[in-house]
């Protein structure tokens, strides 16, 4: 059974704590992380996970995929909601975040300029 995980904070590049609603944190910093919460997790454990932007799968490079997503329903990916492709490889991985939060994305830069995200980085779950 996959768990989820909404997004809880952002970070600059060098993992310092990002104000939430800066606009010009969004759009002009080139490296950020949004970060979530792994509860009962081997820290640096071995896991695969899926993310998602508001309900829409993130995929990158040919669209690969690791596994089936859950299907409609309050806060998770549907099948109907095209995905999002990005370009590269979701960097990812174990760290020391904001607030006790200890696993990030890395979001980049070209997408987020896109996607008006900036206050909200529980825009972002994580799946596992």
């Amino acid at each position: 059974m996959l768990q989820s995980r909404q997004g809880l904070a952002y970070t600059y590049c060098n993992d310092r704590p990002a104000p939430l609603c800066s606009w010009s944190f969004w759009l002009f910093n080139r490296s950020k992380k949004v970060w979530f919460r792994l509860e009962g997790q081997a820290v640096g454990g071995p896991i695969e996970p899926r993310f998602a932007y508001r309900g829409r799968e993130i995929l990158y490079g040919n669209g690969r995929r690791a596994g089936a997503l859950p299907g409609a329903g309050s806060g998770e990916c549907s099948a109907a909601q095209p995905p999002i492709r990005w370009g590269k490889l979701l960097g990812n991985g174990w760290g020391q975040g904001p607030g006790g939060t200890n696993y990030y994305l890395s979001i980049w830069t070209r997408w987020s300029w896109l996607h008006p995200a900036w206050c909200h980085p529980e825009r972002f779950e994580m799946f596992f």
